[in-house]
């Protein structure tokens, strides 16, 4: 059955033109230097440089996908939508591992002093595309100029949670925030909420030059532009890290995916894809010399948010039933192609923040999950309703199946449609079971479905141990090793009470050519993207 991306994607637009279910937004952080408040490096360029062939990169530059192009990150409309073409050309402050922890880039450290502050020390002799200085008074006002350009979806909300910024040095700077929520921000140094265009090309040319024509100080420039049809980034021979980057160039072609994405891998006129259906990656894997990733995002899950205030679901051996009954490995393959992965925990098996000890926690047990019932009273089973979000095909087919598997055990579930999702499950509570297919990032996962206040938290369940992890983890560095921690104590919590339940991670996926050797992606808001910096990346 055919799954897309773009199809969990509506849930996640949905939430934010309704500005509900508004939880911290964060990428997944590892091990971090000095107690895991810092990440630092040395501060030596590379002088080397290393070329390579041109990537061709199949993208929808059509205008028509979640927000128009943007080479500029204040003149975007989807948070993370550009993110491909952005980064190459900016670079980041932090740059992303493979497993979502961060590695010192533009800055050689960053350090959540208090949960009130932040400080970022910058590497020294960097320059932007157009000759002039990346130091602290240009970040600072890249900064200040994504936080002061008009909202439109493409930042993420911590970004205005931002109070003040002092220049403590000439590569030094404290950001300094009115509410302890450091630890919520802190991610966003390594996404294009802190992208820094130069200001000497700020001051000196137009917002519309600027859109066409940027200036950055990443390992690529843009060399040409031509709306709807193609970007043409061309290597950056002063990048102060042009050694670790090997290929030559990077040509962004318009390519709006399925057939015509799948034709163009297979006759190799693009060498690269992300973000295709598992269908459509599948097919260009049995046309031709290709490579397929996939990999499960840790935001676009597929699971039930559950009322837990009132009967039969106020009780955690009813809703750990529910959650021994149904069979993940059957829905994965179902409903993902067997390409997704089981929902044991808030985040997948990938992330640092995923204890170890919870894979398996509720594997397909329909004696466990009757015996629970049982003991819950409910040894007949009993009538309930579900309402799946609307519009989602991929939530449509877990409901169905869910449906069939409950039934097993003796409980018989009514889907119910609706015209207003948020209204009627969050608000109005007309079905005591929901299923969403899409999680908030960071520290989202726990704040909006469990914390006392949030409209996500379904029938007002409060917990005093969650409520006061949630606030510890907006002031810790996330990936430091109370983060982890903390992410442990949370999650066991969730998971041994059943507080929800859970399904499948949906999986996006990457496709390449194989004359491009050495793919490393990276998580990115968007899904994930290639890493740039890896050594071994190479295109003959």
């Amino acid at each position: 059955m055919e799954h897309t991306l773009c199809g969990l994607c509506t849930h996640r637009r949905l939430r934010r033109r309704r500005r509900v279910l508004v939880g911290v937004v964060g990428v997944v952080v590892g091990a971090l230097a000095l107690g895991g408040a810092t990440v630092s490096a040395s501060g030596a360029a590379s002088t080397a440089s290393v070329g390579g062939g041109v990537l061709k990169w199949a993208a929808n530059l059509s205008g028509t996908a979640a927000s128009v192009v943007a080479l500029d990150p204040a003149q975007g409309l989807s948070t993370g939508a550009d993110v491909a073409w952005q980064l190459p050309v900016y670079d980041s402050l932090l740059h992303t591992r493979p497993d979502g922890s961060f590695a010192p880039g533009l800055a050689t450290s960053a350090t959540l002093v208090d949960p009130k502050t932040i400080t970022v020390e910058l590497r020294q002799g960097v320059k932007f595309q157009d000759g002039s200085p990346f130091n602290a008074d240009a970040v600072k006002a890249g900064i200040e100029r994504n936080m002061n350009a008009p909202q439109r979806g493409q930042f993420r909300a911590p970004l205005l949670t931002v109070s003040s910024i002092d220049v403590t040095g000439p590569y030094a700077l404290r950001i300094n925030f009115a509410q302890p929520v450091g630890g919520a921000f802190y991610p966003l140094l390594a996404g294009q909420d802190t992208f820094i265009m130069s200001p000497t090309a700020v001051a000196a040319k137009s917002l519309d030059e600027l859109a066409k024509a940027p200036v950055g100080a990443g390992p690529f420039k843009v060399a040409s532009y031509t709306p709807g049809q193609q970007i043409e980034l061309v290597r950056n021979p002063d990048y102060w890290d042009a050694r670790d980057v090997r290929l030559g160039g990077i040509t962004f072609i318009q390519s709006e995916g399925g057939p015509t994405t799948v034709n163009a891998l297979a006759a190799g006129t693009v060498d690269f894809a992300t973000n295709l259906s598992v269908t459509d990656a599948e097919a260009v894997a049995k046309r031709g010399s290709v490579k397929v990733s996939y990999k499960p995002l840790d935001n676009s899950a597929l699971w039930f948010p559950v009322c837990k205030a009132k009967p039969p679901f106020d009780d955690a051996r009813v809703r750990q039933a529910l959650n021994y009954a149904l069979d993940r490995e059957a829905i994965n393959k179902a409903v993902l192609d067997g390409r997704g992965a089981p929902q044991w925990a808030l985040w997948p098996e990938t992330s640092v923040n995923f204890p170890k000890d919870l894979k398996g926690h509720f594997a397909y047990n329909l004696a466990k999950a009757r015996k629970l019932l049982k003991a819950a009273g409910y040894a007949k089973g009993f009538k309930t309703s579900m309402l799946p979000i609307n519009g989602v095909t991929a939530a449509a087919q877990v409901a169905e199946i869910a449906q069939e598997q409950w039934r097993k055990i003796g409980v018989d579930v009514e889907i119910r449609q609706t015209s207003d999702f948020v209204g009627d499950l969050y608000v109005r509570n007309q079905a005591p079971i929901g299923l969403i297919p899409a999680s908030q990032p960071g520290i989202g996962k726990i704040s909006g479905p469990y914390q006392t206040g949030s409209l996500g938290d379904l029938c007002k369940y409060d917990n005093p141990k969650i409520n006061a992890i949630v606030t510890q983890l907006s002031a810790v560095a996330p990936g430091s090793k109370e983060a982890v921690k903390l992410w442990s104590q949370a999650q066991h919590i969730v998971v041994g009470d059943a507080l929800s339940v859970w399904a499948v991670f949906a999986p996006a996926t990457a496709v390449w050519n194989t004359a491009l050797k050495g793919v490393r992606l990276v998580p990115s808001v968007y899904g994930y993207t290639l890493d740039l910096w890896n050594r071994a990346t190479t295109l003959k």
